[in-house]
């Protein structure tokens, strides 16, 4: 990979070269004890990649692409998988990382890493967590999360950070206590009163796999909840929360979330009016759909035209 170092923010990019993919990744040390990697890239061809860590830390790992991704411990490669809106926790410190990537498949998310000098209660909560407990004690189980729309936002802020320097610091350092300290009680002490489990037979999964592939076909103008319901032979309820139960959103955030990635990509392709933009991701109301752009991103669609 070909290095680029921003010596005033002090993050380091890392671009994929043309003959093996598409892509980059981006790591960013807010201070010596918190590390932010976003990534997102795709290989010509099938690979194998192994990473050797020395330093004891604790990793999140916040997957938002599509196909999933594997890894293993040791010589274990592929024992893990983490699919679309999924996320763990596993620590880091003297273990062998084997990641598989499958080819033509695109590859993005987030890793917050956290050192105990700075994070040593955070650390310790974790420890205390079957799952970190499980791991420590050579038994390779890896507890997966959905992630809550809130945690997703924070992420989009995250990723894309308005400010630059050392205000961009501060704010990265600002999301992310909050995006970890959100993470633990809304998701690993399951807190989230909103997020009931729902028992779903097979025949539900397919129908909200359907609905899914419906919200994305026509965002702009989507069925009504009714209409939904009717389509999938799956009640009202059950459709509500089967799809936040399966896909980690409510359906309305999942078409607002949409909209706004359709309406990102809009004004990176070409320089479009707001109004415009709105219009074709389905908001009437410019206003709201400024708010839900700001909320979403962090930034106001103004500042992409």
């Amino acid at each position: 990979m070909t290095r680029t170092v921003n010596h005033n923010s002090g993050q380091i990019i890392y671009h994929l070269p043309k003959t093996y993919g598409t892509g980059y990744l981006k790591k960013n040390s807010v201070d010596r004890f918190t590390t932010i990697v976003t990534y997102d890239f795709s290989f010509h061809k099938s690979i194998t990649m192994h990473a050797v860590t020395d330093k004891e830390s604790i990793k999140f790992k916040f997957h938002l692409g599509e196909f999933p991704f594997q890894w293993g411990i040791g010589t274990k490669e592929a024992r893990f998988v983490i699919a679309e809106n999924e996320s763990c926790i596993f620590p880091l410190g003297n273990m062998h990382y084997i990641g598989r990537y499958e080819a033509g498949q695109r590859y993005r998310g987030i890793d917050v890493i956290l050192q105990p000098e700075r994070y040593g209660p955070v650390v310790e909560c974790f420890r205390a967590n079957s799952m970190i407990r499980n791991l420590l004690t050579g038994q390779l189980v890896c507890k997966k999360y959905k992630m809550t729309a809130r945690v997703k936002e924070l992420l989009c802020h995250i990723i894309n950070c308005p400010f630059v320097g050392a205000a961009a610091d501060l704010y990265i350092e600002g999301k992310t206590l909050e995006l970890i300290s959100l993470y633990f009680n809304e998701i690993v002490l399951k807190n989230d009163k909103k997020d009931a489990k729902i028992r779903l037979s097979q025949k539900d999964i397919r129908g909200l796999q359907r609905v899914k592939k419906m919200l994305d076909e026509c965002f702009e103008e989507p069925p009504t909840i009714a209409e939904l319901s009717k389509l999938v032979y799956i009640n009202e309820y059950k459709l509500k929360a089967g799809f936040r139960e399966l896909y980690g959103t409510p359906i309305y955030r999942y078409v607002i979330d949409r909209r706004m990635e359709e309406a990102k990509k809009l004004f990176e392709e070409r320089p479009m009016k707001v109004k415009e933009v709105a219009s074709l991701v389905g908001y009437t109301n410019i206003s709201h759909f400024i708010e839900m752009f700001r909320k979403k991103f962090g930034v106001s669609p103004s500042k992409l035209c």
